[in-house]
């Protein structure tokens, strides 16, 4: 199983420290990838192709100079795309992120994209 976890600082098994997810087991595996920004998570896709599981963060810090990075969302974003363009199903999706708003806008971007899809 190909996974790929998109956190700018924490590794999969981090996780297991802070979320209460019933689906935590997935996340003390040794079958991820890191992908620590948007360029990463593109690369690691367009290179790779899609993997089975993609778990998100949202936020993903800022450049050296204090800029805001490009998001979890904006990932989740290009990855709908990505789907769209390639006539290719979405893997499956889960979502460690600490910060339950941004959570919830990929949450809702992706359940969108379903229902619009009869995904």
């Amino acid at each position: 199983m190909k996974n790929l976890f998109l956190d700018d600082i924490h590794h999969p098994k981090d996780v297991l420290l802070y979320s209460t997810s019933s689906e935590n087991s997935v996340y003390d595996s040794d079958g991820w990838r890191v992908a620590r920004d948007f360029h990463q998570f593109v690369g690691h896709i367009t290179e790779y192709g899609l993997p089975d599981l993609i778990s998100f963060d949202h936020d993903l810090g800022a450049d050296e100079s204090g800029e805001t990075k490009l998001s979890g969302y904006d990932c989740a974003k290009w990855l709908v795309d990505y789907v769209m363009d390639h006539q290719v199903p979405l893997p499956r999706i889960l979502y460690h992120s600490q910060n339950p708003v941004g959570a919830a806008n990929i949450k809702g971007l992706f359940a969108s994209f379903r229902k619009a899809y009869d995904y």
